[in-house]
């Protein structure tokens, strides 16, 4: 029979949350009611992507405010995007290429010069935004802006 007085809640408290924070780390409840297996790394990762495209204007947007505002620390969000095989810039300016590529095709935008759009998509510098955009795409963005339109 089982004695209430021997049974220590101390002892069965740390077990039992170690593994409910494995579960809850391991697992999402679905839409649909289901349980669909998916890792802390991956929703960190969709996390610092969401948190990047909110704020992918903003030019003075740092690794260390994404961590901020996602709740993780600096470090952490390195560990996330390197076990993603990506780097926190590359992120950043591949985000930043496709706005700009969107608005430059854009014809409600045309009275914006492409150094407006530069700046609009968070480049600090339209040289440095026509040169990565070109790398990109393989056209400068006035070119691309003329196929596009």
């Amino acid at each position: 029979m089982l004695d209430l007085d021997d049974f220590r809640a101390d002892d069965t408290i740390e077990p039992l949350s170690v593994g409910l924070l494995h579960f809850l780390s391991c697992h999402k409840v679905q839409d649909d009611g289901g349980c669909g297996k998916t890792s802390l790394i991956d929703r960190r990762y969709q996390d610092i992507i969401s948190c990047i495209s909110k704020n992918l204007t903003n030019p003075d947007l740092t690794s260390h405010r994404v961590a901020g505002m996602c709740g993780i620390s600096p470090r952490h969000l390195c560990k996330v995007l390197r076990s993603k095989h990506t780097t926190y810039s590359q992120i950043v300016w591949r985000l930043r290429l496709q706005q700009a590529r969107i608005w430059l095709a854009d014809p409600s935008l045309r009275e914006h010069g492409v150094q407006e759009i530069a700046y609009m998509a968070g480049f600090k510098s339209c040289t440095h935004f026509s040169r990565a955009f070109k790398a990109i795409y393989g056209l400068t963005p006035k070119s691309c802006r003329q196929n596009l339109q």
